[in-house]
């Protein structure tokens, strides 16, 4: 197989795993090899990928409105407790698991685009996208923002006493 920038990943991953025999060696230890197409969540990678950032804060939003958005920990939590050990797998044609049935919803998918098209360097933090949740899930990444801390003083005085 010939790697260039037209290389479907998807495909490429599927090749790696046929070439090295990876399938029938986890079969003959009861095992199982899952390919798995996920939805575009918050990480310290995503934000630096040219223009996901402005998709998320559409998708973000319209998801948010229609009660399926998920953090990353969220996701995947559905990925093991539903699909992968429970009973409602979304499996595609290819047999790949894909949780990212709820982002590529043809009407999360025409929403997400309409808003798109509407965000400028100007109003992209009104509350018409999902920046304040990118923004949160964000610093929580970086453990900050998070829900429950920072309400307390700390005494820098017992911190400086403490020994290893």
């Amino acid at each position: 197989m010939n790697i260039n920038e037209n290389t479907d990943l998807i495909g490429f991953i599927v090749w790696l795993i046929c070439s090295c025999n990876l399938g029938n060696k986890i079969n003959a230890i009861q095992g199982q090899s899952v390919i798995c197409v996920s939805k575009a969540v918050t990480t310290k990678a995503s934000l630096v990928i040219p223009k996901l950032s402005i998709y998320c804060l559409a998708l973000y939003k319209v998801m948010l409105d229609k009660g399926t958005h998920e953090t990353p920990i969220m996701h995947k939590d559905r990925v093991y407790r539903d699909m992968l050990y429970g009973n409602t797998p979304s499996i595609d044609a290819e047999g790949r698991l894909r949780p990212d049935s709820w982002e590529r919803d043809f009407d999360t998918q025409e929403k997400t685009k309409a808003l798109m098209a509407q965000i400028t360097p100007e109003n992209f933090k009104s509350g018409r996208f999902g920046y304040q949740t990118l923004r949160h899930e964000f610093m929580n990444l970086n453990g900050f923002d998070v829900d429950g801390a920072g309400n307390q003083t700390i005494d820098f005085d017992e911190i400086i006493q403490l020994k290893p």
